[in-house]
């Protein structure tokens, strides 16, 4: 029993001490400008048609459903990590009622060659 804990410190202490493979910090631009951009174009009241061009303008991809336009962007931050963006534009009698505005980031994971594979 002894033995066995002494041979788990060596072991606990190498996964501990190990530091992420990329531990370089991240610059992350302000959100908050695309967002107050996104407000001050698309207030409430404007025609559905408006809001939707001015979304597909900024380069927004874009599926409409009878009271609900869906608005996704992805923008790189770095090789392997990409902020997306969803604008909801909630729509009432084809009118804009108000927005819902969110953003992520999400890594994205290289795909490894089959003779790069672990045997």
């Amino acid at each position: 029993m002894i033995r066995r804990f002494f041979l788990t410190i060596p072991l606990l202490l190498a996964t501990c001490t190990q530091s992420p493979p990329d531990s370089t910090p991240i610059s992350i631009p302000n959100t908050g400008n695309t967002a107050a951009e996104i407000h001050r174009n698309i207030p409430a009241g404007i025609p559905a048609a408006n809001a939707q061009l001015y979304m597909q303008q900024q380069g927004y991809a874009i599926t409409t459903t009878t009271n609900l336009l869906t608005c996704t962007r992805d923008e790189p931050i770095r090789p392997g990590l990409t902020r997306r963006w969803q604008v909801l534009i909630h729509l009432r009698n084809s009118h804009v009622s108000h927005l819902t505005i969110n953003n992520s980031l999400a890594t994205q994971v290289q795909a490894r060659e089959a003779s790069q594979w672990p045997r």
